[in-house]
């Protein structure tokens, strides 16, 4: 993990401890997180979810009106968070590095730690990207055109290298890099195979990464 772990939203369960809420409303969250990347968002009941968390459905609702808003409110934070490239904190990582070569290792270290932190979270959030119109709405809004600003200045600091593919645009960017790294997470969560080596396969994409964006 990055020296900015301290900085940046890393774990949805430490956030969730941070906030000012109801012990109803926390325990429930917990639960649900817990049960829907087990069980699926559509494969949990709201009764289930109040089992796990010693409380009753109408605690559930008293906090959460349906079983999507419950669904939302784990997901949001973790999506706001999940593409930080609007923190200056952020931005100021991916300058220090001088090389495409060393942008590229922070960007993965970063973002791979991220998705560890919060591997729960991520799953639910890749099954219902699939199949959530609300979920691909929130995730649209996030990575929509109006935060292309702050993206194009990580492009940005990408192109002072003079190392960076002309074509290459932002959008390429930000699908090549979630593509391998959340890739690459939910093959280890789910797919793991006894001779993974974490730090060698962690380079292995860095040198794909430039070898796909590299002139």
């Amino acid at each position: 993990m990055t020296s900015l772990a301290t900085d940046m939203f890393r774990n949805y369960r430490d956030w969730l401890d941070q906030q000012k809420m109801p012990r109803g409303k926390r325990v429930a969250l917990l639960a649900a997180l817990e049960l829907f990347a087990d069980q699926g968002f559509d494969g949990t009941s709201t009764q289930a979810v109040a089992d796990r968390a010693g409380i009753s459905q109408a605690t559930i609702f008293k906090y959460f009106k349906t079983k999507q808003d419950l669904l939302l409110a784990i997901l949001q934070p973790v999506m706001d968070n999940f593409f930080p490239v609007y923190r200056d904190e952020f931005v100021a990582g991916i300058q220090r590095p001088q090389t495409l070569a060393e942008k590229v290792h922070f960007v993965v270290l970063d973002r791979y730690a991220f998705f560890k932190a919060n591997r729960e979270a991520v799953k639910i959030f890749a099954v219902e990207m699939m199949t959530n119109a609300e979920i691909r709405q929130s995730f649209i809004k996030i990575v929509g055109v109006g935060n292309f600003a702050t993206f194009n200045k990580i492009i940005t600091t990408f192109r002072q290298t003079g190392e960076l593919r002309d074509d290459i645009q932002a959008a390429d960017l930000i699908r090549s890099f979630i593509g391998q790294i959340v890739g690459y997470g939910i093959q280890t969560t789910y797919m793991p195979v006894s001779d993974t080596n974490e730090t060698a396969d962690l380079q292995r994409i860095t040198e794909q990464l430039i070898r796909l964006i590299h002139k």
